[in-house]
């Protein structure tokens, strides 16, 4: 065995001899609650070193990581008992870090425990060998660190920041010098042995290091400092008995009314003086409760006082009635202060009372002298001018001689001075006070002075009750009345500005709603502008839209239209694809769940209507949606209420659906694929989307628009399309519709080398006729030169007039933006004037 184990087994009996003592310590003085933790980190100190020593001279892998092990975890113990050791050493009051410093250790050592190689090791590889220079052989683990240890180092970062705040806290509360020695000892000891004993653990040092000697050097330090408390509070305790009898002698002395009261509000001691003037003798007071040497009216907040006050929130001082032993009540001025024991716990109070009665009751014979003297005292921030009966300027202060430059002469008439009169104003408060005896109080514009003021006339009678002299207090209130005129003409402006505002507002709508309602769907083309037509109509309304058409002929922008124009555009638009939801999960999405209603719901979840409520739910490929359930889709719409899959209660909801399908519902419901009364319920309103083969006329509107998109999004600069691919375009019928030419416009960007576009030689002509025959066209055209001969001759009847009770609109039995809508579709334009 060599020197450096044995000096590890000295370590240990060092620290068990010095654990005995404190633990002896804290038997004899139970409130020094310090020298148990103290006593406690000894013992595992020795426990630490003990186990230290056997793990340097283990050779078994085994072993060695079982003593290991046990080794850190004593060293977890030793943290956590010096946590609550430096605590209670400094009275530290955040016990918040001291439980937050506590839980990390804990848990440290839990995972040190529970690790098949400690917190330190990841795994132990093997058994290396130090050999100290005189011979002495030690071996320690070799392993890749645990993520885990850094859960010890947090606690060591947290500890820190504790021994610092506490140190902090000593600091402010006058303790200097305890502070400087208990934080330095901490620091210096605790910060380097910890910091080698990390560079150690992860490689960067070789071993041997005995953190134990490091607790041994704070052990003995603090051991010094803690015998050295006990010495000096031995000192202390024969001066403060030798004080308390000095201060007893004094108190039963005094001419003043002491008591004291134990903490259970029970009367423990009182001086001679308090008999005397008390009347009550010892059986009446010792022993008793505090509340009865008080009036009833006092006992219920005394008690309150009284509880706050053992909880550290004493009232210094107070002035509360003693009720004497025959009844009488005496007035008395109480300085109260609490009682701590040795260990800062609060064991009572001491109250000392100086009897006033006397003094007050002399006090309220001088209060009618007093009075005029506080009214003058309440407005010295103001002018002051005393006058006469025959309204004479008697005594002025400074304040108002400041606001007349030229002069406030005593003796001169006052209404003279202030406005330069002959006579006092009608409404004078100073005349009125002198006839009734009352304060008045009178605003007014002072020319000479050119100010706003305030004035408030007292009256100050003699003991007659004759009014014999008037106190004016003078204010400049000039501000507050350019702000209350400033404030009204600023109101008047508002009015006028928010009327002006909500009138533009409504025009600023109405041009927004005509001009940029539907600026997502593109075309020109009759077929899309009655699409379009449509969609106002019906956006006004809650009713239930059913979208049909044909894959990519843009039915979701149609919906979002009739959403964005409608009342619920500020509300949600949720969109659900039922045909990509699973067959088992698309009541869950669509109606939400409660937590537990099937595996893996861990928690409610809202569904689709309810995400939708105020708003619009889009119900693309209804036609996929299973029959089970239609039924409570259908419940939805005609009751809008539902419930939640796994619950119990219904929900309500106000949502407006709109479905789409690129299927034919009568057909699905004929196949009975489709019940028909959601059939019916869905069909309110239909609109069916015209596929892009019957709009050939707005390709080039859609190549306009999706090509610099493209581009943009590729990176790439596309500025010409020849006119022989347009023609292609044209010519193709499109059977993917506007989502088939995106994607073929995507393609030819991509292949453009030139910045030209060429599009892919697969693209052909159209396989079929155009659904348009050239007779359905004509027809078509000479209804709309019908429409567009009658609208024109109404408009130059009326003079072009659209609205008004004499307007074109009201005419044709027409919404004045429904009728411009018309004539744009028509190209109908006044030619004199092309701009209306």
């Amino acid at each position: 065995m060599g020197p450096l184990i044995i000096s590890q087994f000295v370590v240990c009996g060092i620290c068990l001899a010095i654990g005995l003592l404190h633990l002896a310590t804290y038997a004899r003085l139970p409130q020094r609650k310090a020298d148990l933790f103290f006593s406690l980190m000894c013992f595992l100190n020795a426990a630490g070193a003990f186990l230290e020593a056997l793990t340097y001279r283990t050779v078994e892998h085994q072993t060695y990581n079982a003593l290991y092990k046990l080794q850190v975890s004593v060293q977890g113990c030793l943290w956590i008992a010096m946590v609550w050791f430096i605590a209670l050493l400094t009275g530290s009051t955040r016990h918040w870090v001291v439980k937050t410093v506590t839980a990390a250790y804990g848990l440290a050592v839990l995972i040190n425990i529970l690790s098949p190689y400690g917190i330190l090791y990841a795994t132990i590889e093997t058994l290396d060998t130090v050999r100290l220079p005189w011979g002495e052989e030690l071996y320690f683990a070799i392993g890749p660190s645990s993520p885990w240890r850094y859960v010890a180092d947090i606690a060591w970062l947290i500890l820190i920041y504790m021994v610092i705040d506490s140190c902090t806290q000593l600091w402010r509360r006058g303790e200097r010098r305890r502070a400087l020695f208990i934080g330095t000892s901490l620091l210096l000891c605790l910060g380097p042995a910890y910091l080698h004993g990390s560079l150690i653990d992860i490689g960067l040092l070789s071993p041997p290091f005995l953190s134990s000697y490091a607790f041994l050097a704070l052990i003995l330090v603090m051991s010094s400092y803690l015998v050295g408390e006990i010495v000096q509070a031995s000192v202390l305790a024969r001066k403060v008995a030798a004080d308390e009898r000095r201060w007893r002698s004094l108190l039963e002395n005094v001419n003043l009314l002491v008591f004291g009261v134990d903490k259970g509000g029970r009367i423990n001691f009182v001086n001679p003086f308090f008999y005397r003037i008390s009347g009550f003798t010892t059986e009446d007071v010792i022993g008793k409760p505090l509340a009865e040497l008080f009036s009833e009216g006092d006992r219920q907040e005394l008690q309150e006082r009284f509880t706050k006050a053992m909880h550290g929130d004493i009232r210094p001082h107070a002035t509360r009635a003693l009720v004497t032993k025959t009844g009488l009540s005496r007035q008395v001025n109480w300085f109260n202060t609490v009682l701590r024991d040795a260990g800062n716990q609060i064991t009572g109070i001491l109250s000392i009372g100086e009897d006033v009665t006397e003094l007050m009751q002399a006090q309220q014979a001088l209060q009618d002298e007093k009075e005029r003297m506080d009214v003058i005292l309440s407005t010295l921030d103001t002018g002051l001018v005393l006058l006469d009966t025959e309204l004479n300027v008697v005594w002025i202060n400074e304040t108002l001689r400041k606001m007349f430059p030229e002069g406030v002469p005593l003796g001169s008439k006052c209404y003279d001075i202030a406005e330069n009169r002959s006579a006092p104003c009608e409404d004078c408060g100073a005349v009125q006070s002198l006839k009734d005896g009352r304060v008045h109080v009178t605003e007014r514009y002072n020319a000479p002075i050119g100010k706003w003021v305030n004035i408030v006339s007292l009256p100050i009678s003699d003991e007659s009750g004759r009014v014999v002299q008037i106190l004016e207090a003078t204010t400049d209130i000039t501000e507050r009345k350019n702000t209350e005129e400033a404030r009204d003409r600023y109101l008047v402006e508002l009015e006028t500005l928010k009327a002006r505002l909500e009138d533009e507002n409504i025009y600023l709508k109405e041009e927004i709603e005509d001009r940029q309602g539907f600026k997502e769907i593109v075309g020109r083309s009759n077929a899309i502008l009655y699409v379009l037509e449509k969609v106002r109509q019906v956006a006004e309304t809650d009713a239930t839209v059913l979208i049909q058409g044909e894959t990519g002929v843009g039915k979701e922008l149609v919906a979002r239209a009739v959403h964005n124009t409608s009342r619920r555009s500020q509300q949600p638009f949720i969109k659900v694809n039922c045909a990509a939801l699973p067959a088992n999960l698309v009541e869950s999405e669509l109606f939400g769940h409660e937590a537990g209603a099937f595996t893996g719901a861990n928690r409610l979840r809202r569904g689709r209507f309810e995400l939708a409520d105020g708003g619009t739910i889009f119900l693309d490929e209804i036609s996929e949606l299973p029959l089970d359930l239609q039924s409570k889709l259908l419940r939805v719409l005609q009751e809008g209420q539902f419930e939640r899959v796994g619950g119990s209660g219904l929900l309500n909801v106000d949502t407006r659906v709109i479905a789409a399908t690129n299927r034919i519902l009568s057909e699905e419901v004929a196949e009975g694929r489709f019940r028909p009364d959601l059939f019916y319920r869905l069909n309110v309103y239909p609109i069916t989307v015209p596929p892009l083969r019957t709009r050939r006329e707005d390709i080039l509107l859609l190549v306009n628009h999706f090509v610099p998109q493209i581009a943009a999004r590729i990176g790439k600069t596309v500025d010409q399309i020849p006119p022989h691919e347009l023609e292609k375009l044209t010519a193709y019928d499109w059977p993917g519709n506007v989502r088939e030419l995106i994607n073929i416009l995507e393609r030819a960007v991509i292949t453009s080398r030139d910045g030209v576009i060429r599009l892919p030689e697969e693209l052909t002509g159209p396989s079929k006729p155009p659904v348009n025959t050239r007779e359905s066209q004509t027809r078509l055209r000479d209804l709309q030169s019908v429409e567009r001969d009658h609208i024109l001759s109404v408009l130059e009847g009326v003079g072009w007039r659209i609205s008004g009770p004499k307007g074109a609109a009201k005419i044709l039995g027409l919404n004045p933006s429904t009728l411009r809508f018309r004539m744009k579709k028509l190209g109908i334009m006044k030619k004199t004037d092309i701009s209306s």
